[in-house]
């Protein structure tokens, strides 16, 4: 079952299952919690993929720097071209052992053109989920820092216990 606002926002407080939020309560949602845009990184080359992992070799990234379009503002924006970005969230995320996160791109990053694949993450470690931003829209995309890019829903498997997913 997937869990509802009340619901996230007890796990949140209790359990730590959300750090480094932007404002909880813009981010929480009916049936969702928004995640904030943190990184931007460009790939510098191709990858390497084996069926064992010994022969695997991730490309290499760059960071994109933000620019602010006034010198007063307190956060900046990424202007990117079309092409395929890898991005990072502020938020960190502990999953209890029960418990998957689906992230699916917001309404609002498709009609600009924008896609996220949908991932499923299971891990209870702390982690800084990652994604790859693509920009299908051939006039690029503007986002500012700490734009809630992607949603998060959470399912409790109740007495079911996930596996690992990479």
């Amino acid at each position: 079952m997937y869990l509802k606002k009340d619901k996230i926002k007890e796990k949140i407080e209790k359990e730590d299952m959300i750090q480094d939020h932007v404002h909880l309560e813009t981010q929480l949602q009916e049936h969702q919690f928004d995640l904030t845009l943190s990184k931007v990184e460009e790939f510098k080359g191709g990858g390497r993929i084996d069926f064992s992992n010994n022969e695997r070799k991730l490309p290499s990234t760059n960071n994109i720097p933000t620019r602010k379009k006034n010198s007063d503002d307190e956060y900046g924006w990424w202007t990117l071209s079309k092409g395929q970005y890898l991005a990072e969230t502020n938020e960190t995320v502990k999953l209890p052992e029960d418990m998957i996160m689906i992230q699916q791109p917001r309404l609002s990053l498709l009609k600009s053109g924008v896609e996220t694949p949908v991932q499923i993450t299971t891990s209870q470690e702390p982690v800084k989920p990652k994604f790859m931003l693509r920009i299908e829209n051939n006039n690029g995309l503007e986002v500012k820092e700490n734009a809630r890019i992607v949603k998060a829903i959470f399912l409790d498997l109740g007495d079911k216990k996930p596996g690992f997913i990479e």
